[in-house]
This record gives structure tokens, sequence and C-alpha cells, in this order.
């Protein structure tokens, strides 16, 4: 009776555990419509690094999509829905990093291409996008001085030894920074 409860046991663990593989991988499937084609993707962790040597930056984009007709290239990134979220809203970080993966996509030359704008998807905790989740931002020369003046700063600091001050307005982030340990401005958030 005991070797038919523990095989029972077991056998519904193996169940659940591939159920939530399965929704893993569902929910890192992306969205892509009606044509277009995945140039990029790093929703499994292993995505092609894009490297702008002109400005020294290198970054892994979620999705780049390229459009069939005329070759255009689309990145796109996904977060998660903060708390309130307001439809058809970004943050300014969100933009930024969106930024450096429209420079990307121009510098790096196995893109090669200047996107006319990319894509922030914002998804709820079961990868789902959320309604109005879905936010276009144009490829405008304000973002793109906006990328440069944050990447020039960065540089100066790294010759310099000078401090990056880093925006500490969310909570959240400022908990789960990567460069916490080592922040001198940690406890102004």
């Amino acid at each position: 009776m005991i070797q038919i409860l523990v095989g029972t046991l077991i056998a519904m663990t193996l169940l659940l555990a591939f159920c939530g593989i399965q929704k893993t991988i569902a929910r890192r499937r992306p969205h892509v419509p009606r044509g277009f084609r995945v140039l990029v993707s790093d929703l499994r962790g292993n995505g092609m690094l894009l490297r702008d040597n002109e400005w020294g930056v290198t970054g892994r984009p979620d999705l780049v999509l390229e459009r069939r007709s005329d070759k255009g290239v689309v990145p796109i990134e996904y977060k998660m829905a903060w708390k309130g979220y307001q439809p058809g809203t970004t943050r300014r970080s969100h933009q930024r990093e969106l930024g450096v993966y429209l420079l990307l996509c121009e510098g790096d030359p196995r893109v090669g291409r200047r996107p006319e704008y990319g894509l922030i998807r914002y998804v709820d905790v079961e990868g789902e996008l959320v309604p109005g989740g879905e936010v276009r931002v144009v490829n405008s020369p304000d973002l793109r001085q906006d990328v440069l003046r944050a990447v020039m700063g960065i540089r100066r600091a790294l010759v310099t030894g000078g401090p990056v001050h880093r925006t500490h307005n969310s909570p959240y982030n400022c908990r789960h920074c990567r460069q916490r340990q080592g922040c001198q401005e940690v406890k102004t958030c």
C-alpha cells in the first residue's frame, strides 16, 4: 500500500513539474504577428549578444522581429507590469533600455538596420500581456540622445573613477539592484 502511495505521489509530482515546465515554455513563446519572423530571441536565456563598437555598448534584447515585407526590424522588451499599472504607460528606465536595443540593432552588423520603433510588452506573473500593455516607443532623436548621454556618463565614470548616480525612485528596483552592495546611495531609497 505504501509503495502505491509513494508511486502515486511521484507520478503527481512529475506531472505537476511537467505542467509547470510547459507553462514556462508557453510563457516564453513570443507573440509574433503575421508578416514578421524572429531574428533574435533571448527569452530562453541564450540569445545573441549584440554589440555596437562605435559606442561600446552591448546587450541582449528579449526579441528582435524582422518584417518580411521590407526587412525592417523591431526590438521588443518584456517587462513585468507593476502594481497599479496604467494601460499605455511606461517607465523612463524601460524606454531607455529599449533605446539601447534600438541603437544596437543599428550598430551590430549582424542586424545592421535602424528600427523605426520598438515595443515594450508588459506582462503579468503568468507571462500574459496585460490589457494596454504593448507600448510603442519611437526611435526618436531625443531618445537616442538620452541613451547616448547615459552611455557617455557611465564611460566617463569608468575612466575617472567617479560616481555613477542611479535613480532611486523605485524602492523595488533599489532593493533588487545588482549594484546594491557597493552603492553609496542605497540609504536614500
